[in-house]
């Protein structure tokens, strides 16, 4: 499974930090970059520093009014959500670009159809 680099940036940093998914996904939520989180967890030297992983709690329920997210997701499994809505995506994609190939097609007969019917309604008219 390939794996863009904003995820690896979020595995790596949640294996670095010890967060859970769900503290990974509260960081995602607010807008955190994986790579500062460093800068952030120097709580044991700078002792006036809330611990990361409280810290990430506290931004989310300061951003969302909420304890946790209603749904928690690991990175693993946003990922393979993510394919599958591309998957879903050009599926749909293709079946729309057919239906118009074949309303395209139908229109064209439809057309062609019409047309040889005034020819042969005008060449009957004048024998008459």
């Amino acid at each position: 499974m390939i794996v863009k680099k904003k995820y690896k940036d979020w595995i790596e940093a949640r294996k670095r930090h010890h967060l859970s998914h769900m503290q990974v996904q509260m960081a995602m939520a607010v807008g955190m970059n994986p790579n500062k989180l460093g800068k952030i967890d120097n709580h044991k030297q700078e002792s006036w520093k809330v611990p990361l992983p409280q810290f990430i709690e506290h931004c989310y329920f300061k951003s969302f009014k909420k304890e946790k997210p209603e749904k928690i997701l690991s990175i693993e499994e946003m990922i393979k959500l993510e394919i599958k809505k591309k998957n879903l995506k050009k599926k749909l994609k293709e079946e729309k670009r057919q239906n118009e190939e074949l309303s395209k097609k139908e229109v064209a007969i439809q057309d062609f159809s019409v047309g040889t019917n005034e020819i042969i309604e005008m060449e009957i008219l004048p024998n008459e």
